[in-house]
């Protein structure tokens, strides 16, 4: 994991760096059993989905963006293999 923390418009967010990727989640209610710099194994749990953020009154859910150098990716594609 790259970083953790809060800010106000992801309210609880985890940032997971992968070569030069960033896989960003938001809006999380807790975060699972993770610590910066700590290698993340595929299937782990980095944390659940919530309505922190400005998303609070909202239905939970997760705010997932993937970014690289050049900017935004959309997710999709990749998350549709």
């Amino acid at each position: 994991m790259r970083s953790g923390g809060q800010n106000k418009l992801g309210g609880k967010v985890v940032s997971v760096m992968t070569g030069w990727t960033v896989h960003y989640y938001a809006h999380l209610e807790e975060y699972g059993d993770i610590k910066r710099h700590q290698w993340i194994e595929q299937g782990a749990v980095i944390g659940t989905v919530g309505d922190s953020g400005n998303a609070k009154g909202t239905p939970p859910h997760l705010h997932y963006g993937i970014y690289t150098p050049t900017g935004a990716v959309n997710p999709y594609p990749l998350i549709k293999q």
